[in-house]
This record gives C-alpha cells, structure tokens and sequence, in this order.
C-alpha cells in the first residue's frame, strides 16, 4: 500500500475492511520477503464469513480457520472478533496491499466469505510541513465576499449564527482521532465525565506485524484497547519498526487541535472560541504514532454511534457528529461502507476529510464513500487550498488554512514534542483535517436549533445555503507563485474552485442556521384529559401550526395525529405538515383507573404532549341481591341464584359472613376466605340449611363495603296435642272413617 509523506500532509489513519467466509480453493499467493513491516505493509485481513456462526463468533476454532487457509491458500490465524459481524485474520507476516488483497479476493471467491479486505492503516489528514505562522482565528469572521483578491474574507460566518443559537449541550459530536488532551479551553479532565467532554475510548490495537520476527506494534501509551482515550503523542522514531522513515516526527497533537474548532470553551475570556459554544465532546482513540488500522477506526465509528463493539462497553452517550479527520489511499472499502450506513442509520452524521493530497478524492477513502460529507479545504480569498483534495465526490467546502494566502487555523494543542507538557497551548495548522471540524462544528449548531435533521438535511441544508465560490478574471497571486515554482507541473495553476471541484461552495453558518427557523413552528399545547374512561379511544383539542414557511416533519409517540382532524386520517406514520394546518391527536386510556397516558407529537423538532388520566379506583359495585329460598330439607347444601358484579372498575375485596362464595360459581370454587372480584363476574353463595323444620339460614356477602344476605328456610312440620303425636295426612284420614262407623252404631 503507498505511504504517504508527512511532508506532503496526506491522509493518516488505517482502515480495516469485515470480511465474510465461504470456501475456496486456489494457487497460492506469492509474498514478498520483508524483514521487517514496511510503511504502509498490511499484517491483516478484515474478513466476514459467510456462515452466520462464525460471522457472530468470538472466537474461531482450529476446524474454521483452516477452512479459511485452505480457501486463502496462506496460514491465517484469528486475531479478535471485530464490529459489523467481521473477523480480524493474520497473515502469516507483513507484506504489501496487492498481495494481501490477493488473498482477500480467495477468500470471496472461494466462498467462505461474504467479503474480504487488507486492514490497511489511515493517517491523520496532516497539514503540510510549512513554517506557520499565528493568525486569530479569521476563519470565523463575517463574510467579505465581491472584493478585489486579497481583499476578501470567505470564513465560515459564523456571528449572524451565533445570534440564533451557540449550541446545545445536548448534542454529542464523536472526534475520531489521536485521542484528546485535558486543556483549560476544552476541558480541565476529560476521564471524570463532568464538563464539556463525556467518558470516550481508546480503540487502537496492539497488532503483531510479523510472526517470524516477532516484530509488535506498540502504541504509545503501551497498551491496547482501554476505556482512556487520552492522546500519548503520535511521536515516531527514525528507526520505528512499523513505519519509521529515517526521520523523526513530533507529536501533532491532531486530535486536541480539532475538537478545539469544533467545541473549545466559548465566551470565557480566555484562548480561542469554537464553532459551537455548547456542545459535548466524545473523544475516540483511532491514530496513533504509525496511524491507525481501518479495523480500529471502523469500530470507534459503530461505538461512537451507540452500537455494540466486542470487547467494548456501551457508549452512553452516543454522538449525532462523527468528525473522521483522518484517511487513505484507494477505493471505499466495503467495511467502510457498511459502518457508515449503520452509523447514519442511528441519525448520525459522518463528516470527512478530503484530503491533502492535491488530487481527486476518488482516490481517498473514506472520503470516497458514499453518504458522508466530504469537506474540502480553502483558503481565506476562497480558493481551493493548494493541498486540497478535489472532485465531484467533495460535497462542501470550508476554511482549512493556506499558508501561502492566511494565518491558517488557530486552535487548542500541546508543546510537548514527544508526551505532553499539559501547558494548555494554542497554534496555527492547515489542512482538510481543519475544515472538517468547522462542518462537525457547524452541524452540532444545526442539531441544536432542529433536532429532527436527518443526515440527508444537514448535507441538503448545508449546499443550500452555502457561499458561492468567487471567480477570479486571471491568475491570482497564489496561483502565480505556485506556477512558478513547478507545483502543477507544466500546466500553470488554477485554484479557483467550482462545484465539480469543491463542492456545492463554502459553508456559510449564518445562512444555514438561518434557513432552518422556517422549518421550526411556534409552541402548540394539548389540553389535558381527566377522568376519561377506562380503554377509551380519546382524541385531543386541535392545534394550529404556525411560524413554518416550509414543510415541516412531524411525528408522533404513542398514538396518532391526523392532518385537518378527519376521522378517517389517523396515522402513526411520520409525515409532514405545513404552516395553517390544523392537527389532532388521539390514542387509548388506559385500561386501569388513575393512570395517565401521553401521546407526543413532534413538529420540526418541536413537542406537544396530549395527556390523558383515567377515572380514580371505584371498588364499590351496584348493588345487587340474592332471591331467598323456602322449603329446602333440612341439613341440605343450598345454593344461591347467579348475580353479576357491575360499577366497579378496580378489584373489589369479597368477603362472606356464615357460608361460601364461589367468583364464576364454579362448584371447586367456593371458599370461606377473603378474596377480590373483578367487573363483570359472577358470583354465587352457598351454605348448609337448618336441621330443624322452618328454620332460616342467611349468609352475608360483602363486596367492596356493599352487602346482600342469601337466606334459605326449612320445610314447615304440623304438630299434634296429647296422646296423639304428630298426625300425618294419612293418620288424620283414617281418624275421620273410624268416628263415622262410630256413630253409626249409635244410632242402630
């Protein structure tokens, strides 16, 4: 893989690509013999299986990996599960991009895996090594724009912006960098959690670079992946291993330089400003001294977004601005890609530096790759930067320093050449890594005064409102001098930007701050609902929208809206609204008493909550009686007619005096104990008749405090006096005969 000099401030950083098994079979690669990693060498492959239990696995067994040799048709070896549903394979040593990719190609030829590619390092996008000079911080300032060259200010414009909003703590942008400093501009600690910064990661790896030299990658802080995403310094020595050139290099502190431009300490009297006042910074490690490995940086983005990374623990505060100043050589990476989508599908967005490379951003990954925004660099009169990175895949411009033509950009760094003096420092640096920060900054701004930007609006927004490029008659100055001295070759220089160059032209804060006002309407307010109905659908007071000129998203949770109150026009689906509409809201009580339900609807990031409170408990039932029974035998089981609790809308306590109950009146069911009942059951009572001849028995049912009395009566007996006893029917008949033939004989 090429290298980029320093010299040349070219993209830093290494990416590693997921790639996925299968099986195959091929002739194998031939490998260059090197004795040590060279710069730019790859030691890995990003590779993800296409069997889903070993995409999903933690690890890889003997039996797996040497499919995947077999299919590679070179030794490999499991390194570490990695994001997206990839594994992290070793070669058998260093060697270079193609043959790497060679093997990766097996891979997904043979099957086994759904893709494959080199883990290839990214470099920080590096200023160029050009004497600097301090400048203030020019790059913010009001426009000044139609003037002749040398007389204008084409700056990000932020005052009229800053007018509307200077941000929102709320909302987290994730600097995938070097790691950050503690800075008395930024913040005093940046491990505690409290202030500016939120707890962020160290994803860089410890990488064994070849197996037969036992040749390591250590970082420069000695360890691997930890929760401290502190930056050590990205020194190297001459003689470095990895990617030593013969030269040595300071620490840049690259990473502290730009979460200064997009959220230093703002308004408090002391050092630099930042592009948005309030916001909170989420520092993630990915470059470290020989720059960083795509694998690494592809993690830290899904991390930064709040989705899960093996190994890594939940990031609690996920970022809607993921700022990657940092890049390489070649073509979007398929790992790349897919991290990418994901991260946007979180509501993120992916900012990205061109590059520095004077050369078309096709070449530049992860510039290259779609639905990021690609920020491209310019200098103070609105000329492309002379190092820039161009081409129809740069989306938007923005201030990035030009030695040549200005003071450059002036942030928060460190002094220290090797570690860190911690002497809260500041300093001028140009690069596309300078003007991506500006647009990470200026998108937290956008976030803050409309929450409900996708990633599509912030890109929309921002071509919209941008600064159109200035058109120069003639070579400028700069372009002069740079002919002069061969920079373009035997072409002479043009640096006049276009929007097939540059993008759709400068960021201009003002403007899109402006711009999203219209899409934000006033306050609306739902009247709140009491003693509604137990599981009853209730539909809201209508508001009107006001204070929008353009169509506004809306949303909702828990229920539905309808556009113009019609009946027939709910939906929960997300829409849009504009400026007079009338809306309304509607969902279902709540199934039990005294408890409220809310249903938000949210209109271009403003919100209404229609709120509704059932009735309180009621566990006092209708009344209700049982009919008494007569002439039962004695001693026997009586049982009372059903009757139906009614009125109640709580359980109501049961209880019984002198008998059973039974809730349904199932004949297992009945029972002497305390119990509850629910509206609409039936219940019956039971209980033993009186041994004796018309006696009663009552029992007494309560239900919550209201009583009814079940009463059985006996069979009345007839009694006789004297001698005679008890006369039945019988008895008494034959009585009657007998004094008949009596006084017949009298008679005769």
């Amino acid at each position: 893989m090429q290298r980029y000099s320093f010299e040349r401030s070219l993209i830093g950083m290494a990416v590693v690509t997921a790639l996925a098994g299968g099986s195959a079979q091929a002739a194998s690669v031939q490998s260059s013999t090197l004795l040590k990693a060279a710069p730019g060498s790859v030691t890995q492959l990003i590779v993800q299986p296409k069997r889903f239990d070993l995409a999903q696995a933690q690890s890889l067994d003997e039996s797996s990996l040497a499919g995947f040799s077999q299919a590679a048709g070179v030794t490999l070896t499991h390194v570490r599960a990695m994001s997206g549903q990839a594994q992290i394979l070793r070669l058998p040593h260093a060697m270079s991009a193609d043959e790497a990719q060679a093997y990766a190609t097996r891979l997904v030829e043979s099957g086994v895996a759904a893709y494959a590619e080199p883990d290839r390092w990214m470099y920080p996008m590096r200023a160029p090594n050009d004497p600097l000079y301090t400048s203030k911080q020019w790059h913010y300032h009001a426009l000044v724009t139609g003037m002749a060259y040398g007389a204008n200010s084409y700056t990000l414009n932020l005052p009229g912006a800053w007018d509307i909003t200077t941000g929102s703590s709320s909302v987290v942008v994730a600097v995938l960098d070097s790691g950050l400093l503690p800075h008395v501009d930024i913040d005093s600690n940046i491990l505690d959690g409290v202030g500016r910064v939120k707890p962020g990661y160290d994803f860089i790896s410890v990488v064994e670079t070849d197996p037969d030299t036992g040749v390591v990658y250590p970082p420069n802080d000695g360890d691997g992946r930890d929760p401290d995403p502190t930056d050590p310094g990205d020194w190297q020595a001459a003689d470095d291993p990895m990617c030593g050139n013969g030269v040595d290099k300071n620490s840049s502190w690259h990473g502290t330089h730009v979460a200064g431009t997009i959220g230093a300490l703002s308004n408090n009297a002391l050092g630099v400003s930042g592009v948005s006042w309030e916001v909170t910074l989420l520092p993630v490690r990915v470059l470290g001294k020989c720059g960083g490995l795509t694998s690494d940086i592809i993690d830290g983005m899904r991390w930064a977004a709040g989705l899960s990374v093996p190994g890594a623990p939940a990031n609690a505060h996920p970022a809607r601005v993921l700022n990657m100043s940092l890049g390489g050589a070649g073509a979007c990476e398929t790992a790349y890609q897919s991290a990418i989508d994901a991260v946007r599908a979180q509501g993120a967005v992916v900012v990205v530096a061109a590059g520095n490379e004077n050369q078309n951003v096709a070449n530049s990954s992860p510039a290259n790759c779609a639905r990021v925004v690609s920020v491209a660099a310019t200098d103070s009169q609105g000329q492309r930067a002379y190092y820039s990175n161009y081409g129809s895949k740069a989306n938007i411009a923005a201030p990035g320093g030009d030695d040549l033509v200005d003071g450059m950009i002036y942030s928060t760094v460190d002094s220290g050449t090797r570690a860190a003096l911690n002497d809260n420092a500041y300093d001028a640096k140009q690069g596309t890594s300078m003007a991506t920060p500006h647009i990470a900054g200026l998108a937290a701004l956008m976030f803050a005064r409309s929450p409900w930007l996708t990633p599509d609006n912030v890109l929309t927004t921002l071509q919209k409102t941008a600064t159109p490029f200035p058109v120069y008659a003639g070579a400028t100055a700069k372009d002069t001098f740079l002919t002069d001295h061969g920079y373009c070759g035997s072409t002479p220089c043009d640096f006049d930007c276009t929007t097939s160059t540059c993008g759709a032209g400068i960021a201009n804060a003002e403007a899109a701050i402006a711009s999203l006002d219209k899409s934000k309407p006033d306050p609306f307010t739902f009247v709140a609902q009491t003693n509604a109905a137990l599981s009853t659908v209730l539909t809201s007071n209508s508001i009107t929208v006001s204070g929008i000129n353009v169509a506004a998203p809306v949303s909702i949770a828990n229920g539905e809206y309808s556009l113009g109150c019609a009946a027939n026009g709910f939906t929960s689906k997300a829409g849009s609204v504009n400026n007079g509409q009338t809306v309304c809201v509607r969902h279902t009580s709540a199934s039990a008493p005294a408890t409220k339900t809310d249903t938000t609807l949210t209109i271009g990031g403003v919100a209404g909550v229609f709120s509704s409170t059932t009735v309180p408990p009621d566990t006092t039932p209708d009344a209700f009686a049982f009919a008494p029974v007569s002439d039962v035998s004695p001693g026997s089981v009586v049982t009372s007619a059903v009757v139906s609790i009614r009125g109640i809308n709580t359980k109501a306590p049961v209880s019984i005096v002198d008998g059973q109950y039974s809730i349904g009146c199932a004949a297992n069911g009945f029972t002497h104990l305390p119990g509850s009942v629910s509206n609409g059951q039936t219940i019956c009572v039971r209980h033993t008749a009186s041994q004796s001849n018309g006696a009663s028995v009552t029992s007494t049912l309560n239900v919550g405090g209201v009583s009814a009395g079940f009463t059985s009566t006996t069979a009345t007996a007839l009694s006789g006096g004297g001698s005679m006893g008890l006369l039945t029917a019988a008895s008494l008949f034959g009585f009657a005969a007998w004094r008949r033939r009596q006084r017949g004989r009298q008679m005769s």
